[in-house]
């Protein structure tokens, strides 16, 4: 958002779908919790990037409901939305789809390698809805499961293993360079090996 314009960005393909943010209402009893500083940090920061999904007959946001709320927080008169035709019954279930398909958490291996591709570029993790700290704590999480095995199964003696037993072995480098340069001397060696982020 300009200084100069208290309208947010709007990505171009949704500029025709620009509606009157008044002229759509957020879903009465929405149970869904939001963020409403990241929401508004990301429209700051790229503008509208996807529509609102509203119920044709009631108005009523079903999906969107977060990026209503925080767009009128920061002043915008318009929201790109979508308009579904659906009965009431529909627009309860596509709230909680909506709303459930966001809490499936992260497969936190590619959600580290993520972060830390963009942590490495000049605006760190600005623009996210991470923080450092957050990052940290991943990094934490990933060394004790590594440490401790992803299992919940004892780690038992080797006399004992069977075909579904792993045994791994971490090694620490000192250096990026140092680790890639590990990591392909093991393959060629034939082992399967994979990086730690930490």
């Amino acid at each position: 958002m300009s200084k100069n314009s208290p309208e947010p960005a709007c990505a171009p393909d949704l500029a025709p779908l620009l509606a009157p943010i008044g002229s759509v209402k957020r879903y009465p009893g929405n149970p869904k919790r939001h963020d409403l500083d990241t929401i508004k940090d990301s429209i700051t920061r790229y503008g509208f990037w996807r529509a609102i999904v509203v119920q044709k007959a009631t108005g009523y946001v079903l999906a969107g409901n977060g990026q209503h709320e925080a767009a009128e927080l920061l002043g915008a008169t318009k929201v790109p939305i979508v308009t579904v035709d659906v009965d009431d019954d529909d627009a309860k279930r596509i709230v909680l789809m909506d709303n459930k398909a966001g809490d499936n958490g992260y497969h936190d291996q590619l959600l580290a390698e993520l972060l830390k591709d963009v942590q490495a570029t000049a605006d760190g993790l600005d623009g996210t809805g991470f923080s450092d700290d957050e990052m940290d704590d991943l990094l934490d999480k990933l060394a004790d499961d590594a440490l401790s095995g992803s299992d919940d199964e004892p780690l038992g003696d080797a006399d004992e293993e069977d075909a579904t037993t792993a045994w791994g072995v971490i090694i620490t480098a000192g250096t990026e360079a140092e680790q890639l340069e590990l990591l392909e001397r093991f393959q060629d060696e034939g082992l399967n090996v994979r990086a730690l982020i930490g």
